[in-house]
This record gives structure tokens, C-alpha cells and sequence, in this order.
């Protein structure tokens, strides 16, 4: 077989940022979509999505306490706030840069405390 057909499936895998990235537009669109649901009085529970703790790992975050997990759930949801449902697209992405640029300053700031 020749090496020039091979193909490592290495090369289709996201890197770090894209999969942090994508596990949170996956939250965010979780997130309002219930928010939705829960305002027309559905009982949503069961459906909510948590990828917290793989997002912060992807971060670079070891150590995982509830003032961190707190403050990546008020992240998200002041995030929320500024995407119009009805205008998903763009916007999406930007707030999703903005969560991961918080993220990783939080990061380096409990790094330089430490």
C-alpha cells in the first residue's frame, strides 16, 4: 500500500480550542432552547446538557471546586443573554470566543495566584 493513500485520522480531529468551542455552542444552544421551554412553563430538568468539566479541562483548569463550576455556568449564561434566537448564527461564535477568552484569563490569574 502506498503511504501517499493512507490517511491519519488524526488530521480530522478538532484541536483543543475548536472542541471547547464546540461543546459550548452546544450549551449555549441547550441552553436556550430550555430557558425557552422552561418560560412557557415545560419542566426541562432531565434535558439539561453539562459539559463543564470537559470544557475547563480542555482549558488547562485541574482542580474543579464550586466557586469555579459557578463561575463558568455565570459565563454562559451572561453570554445567553446577548444572542438573539432569531439571529443564531455570527453571534453565536463571537459570544463563544468571548466564553473561552474568560475562561483561559481565569485560568492564567488562578495560575499567577497559585
Amino acid at each position: 500500500m502506498d503511504q501517499k493513500t493512507v490517511n491519519n485520522p488524526s488530521d480530522k480531529l478538532p484541536n483543543k480550542i475548536d472542541m471547547a468551542a464546540l461543546l459550548i455552542k452546544a450549551e449555549i444552544k441547550n441552553h436556550i432552547l430550555l430557558s425557552g421551554l422552561n418560560n412557557l412553563g415545560f419542566d426541562t430538568t432531565p434535558y439539561v446538557i453539562d459539559f463543564s468539566h470537559f470544557v475547563l479541562l480542555i482549558i488547562g483548569f485541574r482542580e474543579f471546586n464550586n466557586d469555579l463550576l459557578q463561575l463558568y455556568n455565570d459565563v454562559l449564561d451572561r453570554h445567553c443573554k446577548n444572542i438573539d434566537v432569531w439571529k443564531f448564527g455570527n453571534k453565536v461564535d463571537e459570544e463563544v470566543a468571548k466564553i473561552i477568552d474568560e475562561l483561559i484569563i481565569e485560568k492564567r490569574k488562578r495560575d499567577k495566584e497559585n
